[in-house]
């Protein structure tokens, strides 16, 4: 039997843990609400737990009524296969899910739509909505239809031995719609519980024969007397669905570790490993001990599927059996002795519920500095979006519903994504003659030590099932047999196998998540492998250093997304402020990563000083390298990296900067910035002169796309005209005879750039988004101490208010009071709930009850620290090092020259767009600051000293915004 449950509950958002608990104490098969009135700023995982699968279409808002629709959810067990099809839903509130239900010896489709007809309902919403169940009846074996349809005026009158109910009263048009699409589509109504006012505004329309609809004895939310809830019976065989390949595990947490070192110590590695004939068997023989030695000495466990929270104790669980038991009983049999024992039970249950909670939300913010990862792991579940997968999936017509099946299918797709290796020389590439060239190297066991001592010991395990814990460990005792592999694999110029092999999990991106499409590959490589490369990458990232050009930002030390936007909007806003215009294009590779050509890549690196042996090591590192797709448990067949550089690896991003590194050269007319594979070219337009000269530099980089076997998606490159004219010059970009589409706005980086430099889109979306986290952050912190809601205020809100702030920080009072207004709901929240301290009190003196700065003065901080990190090279942008000038004084300056205790010299601008650009704002701050905070000195404080004298001086300020 698949029993529903259904109820309008007239909002959620300030109901989410009292909905959370009742449904943990409940095992319905599916869920259904309406009127949830909930929106994107509240998470899944807080309404409901994991056992189920969210399906939701959020309250709809227009500009020409405060509120359109209520919202509506559906939650479906994972024991039943589900998936969304938003291509049957109209734009208004109703939400479609397919259920495939095991029936005999066969699979049905069973439609399930849950709908909101908003008051007073209109004939034209009402025909839309039954024109599409038109379309959709036919393509599923049943349909069942509920909610709430708000059409009160129809009666509905049951019959002696009848399920359903017939209807009357319907002599109007809104009546006649419904009917007469019943009689058509042979629906019938079974709802007969009525409201307070004896009507049904909720309907069930089904084409099932045998549906029963009572009034539901579990109560979710709080009840409303025009919605009674309603459990919806219907009657099938039992459900199949996808479980967890279920394996054991080695617990390397609860091992002997003093035992494993004497284990691993007691071996003679030395006579072990050089008798060995190459790399491979020295991997080989190094594994066959581990593996005894782990074998005897780690305890295993068997993973167990969660089916409640980790909070749950045993006696809660057998609570919730029993009163399940007495539910089903009062169901079926309808004892009243059953029905007083269901609702003992359940009260029990809440009350026990409610003990195990606060017990564990107690020991989770105790343990708060003692293990941190169990307190972040709780609200990452709470805010994070389920990363289970569906039980059936698609990739475009071929469909899976196996654990197997779809792991096959996921590789199917990623392995489409390399391209075969031209195994042709690429002569095309200019030589460098005078680049020195990398001297062989040998690694000391000291150094590979000092690498095992820097494991994160809470990452997962690779393909050779050995965790960082258990390497870190272990570290004193193995460096030196890994010290002999890697200097061996140096010598032979091969990497080993086995270290090859990758884990790949699939991520869900965005969309639908049954379209394999819109997953994205996670690569997991063995902890060996990863400490080998880590070795490998210091050295090759200091040959490389003055090798890349000056305009990458990506993966270099010293630089960083905001180096990259800062010397990228300088240059905007200075030109803009001059009364110019700048046409810049956004490129996008596709999987630029993962197209690597293996041979383009290994001429490259002999150009830039790579001698043989090191090159022969690089190419075995990259060649055939084995890929296996992991889905609950289930492993895909094997398939081979044919290109590209390995996801998830250290080496891989480095040598994607040696292969893009000579695309500047083809750029000869315009500006560049790169972020890795994010390049933008732009440059100043005054005529179609420069138009040409851009579109050339553009086809310069198609050319050269073409000679390295990458490829531009047109689709998603993109051309910004940053300009204040009334009237800029008409102009347009192609590439391969393909238009690109021009905004107005684009995300660059995470930041978002208008084209008048304003900001302001950037300041609403960030605050939009810190402003959802503070409300997330109010309803799950009920209890906890005013420390531990700052901790989480600074993680999960202010971090979007701070990001990347050196680039945007914005320059008028009205901005910049729209991102403290965030601050000071949080901080007037905390007062509220604190004792001897009023929510009254001014902001600047709750600021400093709870020890916090300002934003616009962390902004100050902010942008002073990087402009000392620039002038001291720990921010390593030559670009915007050029743009700071010093002021040189006067041999006998004025008296009265304010000019003349100031540093740093800013040019004139002509505009306040000028005086914001990111270099020459930050250099004016600190020539404002010079003479008010005693003894800072940018040139000969330290960064620490620098740092503290700021945040001193701005913690007694009272902010002006």
């Amino acid at each position: 039997m698949l029993e529903i449950y259904y109820q309008n509950v007239r909002g959620l958002r300030t109901k989410t843990d009292k909905l959370f608990k009742n449904i943990l104490t409940t095992d319905y098969k599916v869920i259904a609400l309406t009127e949830t009135w909930l929106n994107s700023g509240v998470y899944d995982n807080e309404i409901i737990d994991s056992r189920y699968v969210v399906h939701r279409k959020d309250r709809i808002c227009s500009n020409q009524s405060k509120r359109d629709g209520g919202g509506v959810l559906v939650a479906v067990s994972r024991d039943i296969i589900s998936a969304r099809v938003m291509s049957w839903e109209t734009e208004d509130e109703n939400l479609w899910v397919v259920l495939q239900i095991k029936d005999k010896d066969s699979i049905k489709r069973i439609g399930l739509c849950v709908v909101y007809m908003p008051p007073p309902v209109k004939v034209e919403l009402l025909e839309k909505f039954l024109e599409r169940v038109d379309n959709v009846i036919d393509s599923v074996d049943n349909v069942i239809l509920l909610g709430d349809f708000n059409m009160g005026f129809v009666q509905w009158n049951k019959k002696e031995n009848c399920l359903y109910v017939n209807p009357s009263n319907c002599n109007n048009a809104l009546g006649y719609s419904l009917t007469d699409f019943m009689s058509v589509n042979n629906l019938y109504q079974f709802n007969s519980v009525g409201n307070c006012d004896g009507r049904q505004l909720d309907l069930v329309l089904s084409n099932f024969n045998n549906v029963k609809v009572s009034k539901a004895p579990d109560l979710l939310s709080a009840l409303d007397a025009y919605h009674p809830n309603l459990l919806i019976a219907v009657e099938h065989s039992h459900s199949s669905y996808l479980r967890s390949n279920r394996r054991s595990h080695y617990s390397y947490f609860k091992a002997d570790y003093s035992a494993i070192v004497r284990e691993i110590r007691s071996l003679n590695w030395v006579q072990l490993l050089n008798d060995s004939h190459s790399v491979d068997t020295m991997v080989q023989i190094f594994y066959s001990h581990l593996y005894k030695i782990i074998e005897t000495l780690v305890p295993k466990r068997k993973s167990k599927l969660a089916k409640y929270p980790v909070w749950f104790s045993q006696g809660l669980i057998r609570l919730i059996s029993e009163k399940e038991k007495y539910r089903r009983r009062f169901s079926k049999y309808h004892n009243p002795r059953d029905n007083l024992e269901f609702k003992i039970t359940r009260k029990r249950c809440h009350k026990l519920y409610d003990i195990c909670f606060k017990e564990y939300r107690r020991k989770t913010e105790l343990n708060i500095r003692k293990d941190p990862k169990q307190f972040w792991s709780y609200f990452k579940h709470l805010k994070g979006r389920d990363s289970s997968l569906p039980a059936s999936m698609r990739l475009d017509d071929t469909m899976a519903d196996s654990g197997s099946s779809i792991a096959n299918l996921f590789a199917q797709h990623f392995s489409s994504i390399f391209t075969q290796t031209t195994h042709v020389v690429n002569n095309n590439i200019k030589r460098s003659t005078n680049v020195q060239q990398l001297p062989k190297f040998r690694f000391l066991e000291v150094e590979v030590l000092r690498k095992i001592k820097g494991l994160n010991i809470h990452k997962g395990m690779g393909p050779d099932n050995i965790p960082p814990i258990f390497v870190k460990r272990c570290g004193v005792a193995i460096a030196l047999p890994l010290t002999m592999i890697f200097n061996r694999s140096l010598q032979e110029g091969i990497f080993p196998n086995v270290w090859k092999k990758a884990r790949i999990v699939p991520v869900f991106k965005k969309d639908d998540r049954t379209d394999i499409k819109n997953y994205r590959p996670i690569s997991i490589l063995s902890c060996f492998s990863k400490l080998f490369e880590s070795l490998v990458h210091s050295i090759l990232a200091r040959h490389f250093e003055n090798l890349l050009d000056n305009s990458q930002h990506g993966f270099r030390g010293g630089l960083s997304v905001q180096t990259n936007l800062s010397n990228f909007i300088t240059d905007l806003m200075v030109e803009v402020d001059k009364g110019n215009e700048i046409d810049a294009i956004y490129t996008d590779f596709s999987s630029a990563f993962d197209k690597v050509d293996h041979i383009i890549l290994l001429n490259k690196l002999s150009q830039c000083g790579i001698g043989p042996c090191l090159l022969k090591w690089i190419e075995s590192y990259l060649h055939q390298r084995p890929q296996t797709v992991v889905v609950n448990g289930f492993e895909s067949a094997e398939y081979i990296a044919r290109s590209g550089v390995p996801q998830g690896s250290h080496l891989g991003p480095l040598l994607f900067l040696a292969f893009i590194n000579d695309i500047t050269t083809v750029i000869r007319y315009s500006k560049c910035s790169l972020y890795a594979d994010d390049l933008k070219i732009y440059r100043t337009v005054g005529s179609n002169v420069d138009v040409q000269l851009l579109q050339a530099d553009l086809d310069g980089i198609v050319n050269w796309c073409n000679l390295n076997a990458m490829t531009l998606n047109a689709g998603k490159c993109f051309h910004v005209k940053f300009s204040r004219k009334k009237k800029p010059l008409v102009t347009g970009f192609s590439i391969n005879n393909i238009s690109l589409q021009q905004l107005t706005e684009i995300k660059d980086l995470g930041v978002i750039i208008d084209k008048k430099l304003t900001f302001k889109p950037h300041i609403d979306n960030v605050v939009k988004k810190a402003a959802r986290s503070l409300g997330f952050i109010r309803r799950n912190t009920k209890g906890f101490s005013h420390n531990t809601k700052i901790i989480l205020y600074n993680a999960l809100v202010r971090s979007h208010l701070e990001f990347a702030s050196v680039v945007w920080s914005p320059p008028y009072h009205i901005h910049s009071q729209r991102i403290e207004s965030v601050q000071r709901t949080f901080t007037r929240n905390l007062a509220f709930l604190a004792s001897g301290f009023s929510h009254r009190q001014p902001y600047y003196q709750r600021l400093s009850e709870f020890g916090m700065l300002s934003l616009r003065n962390r902004r100050i901080v902010t942008d002073l620290v990087f402009l000392h990190k620039v002038i001291h090279n720990e921010v390593k942008c030559s670009d915007l090092l050029e743009q700071i000038c010093v002021r040189v004084p006067r041999l006998y300056p004025c008296r009265n020259n304010t000019n003349s205790r100031k540093i740093f010299y800013i040019p004139r601008a002509r505009t306040n767009l000028g005086r914001q650009a990111p270099i020459f704002r930050i250099c004016s701050e600190y020539n404002e600051i010079l003479g008010i905070v005693p003894g800072i000195d940018i040139f000969g404080n330290s960064l620490t000293i620098f740092k503290k004298k700021l945040i001193d001086h701005l913690s007694v300020r009272s902010p002006v915004e």
